[in-house]
């Protein structure tokens, strides 16, 4: 199953905080990733939807470069989404993805 990032919304994502996402870095190695956080943004008036974002947090403290990754979710599927590495935390690296 792939999900249309198109008409995703962060309620999609609301239900899967705290959930397990497998991050596909190459044909070899995947990164387990945690959804901690979704957080509104600023959205235009015109907008289709209203603009969200997403933290998740890898045990991982070492990271991976901003780009497109796959992300495996056992209810939501598959999703190809851009991450960008927001810096470790106290537990490990978070990245971050915004949907405008």
């Amino acid at each position: 199953m792939s999900i249309d990032l198109a008409t995703v919304t962060k309620q999609t994502f609301d239900a899967h905080v705290g959930s397990r996402f497998a991050m596909r870095i190459d044909a070899e190695r995947t990164i387990d990733l945690e959804l901690v956080e979704t957080g509104t943004i600023p959205t235009r008036p015109d907008a289709s939807r209203a603009g969200f974002s997403l933290r998740f947090r890898a045990a991982e403290r070492g990271h991976v470069p901003q780009r497109i990754y796959l992300l495996e979710h056992a209810v939501l599927g598959s999703l190809e989404i851009f991450l960008v590495p927001a810096g470790p935390d106290e537990i490990g690296m978070r990245y971050d993805a915004v949907f405008s």
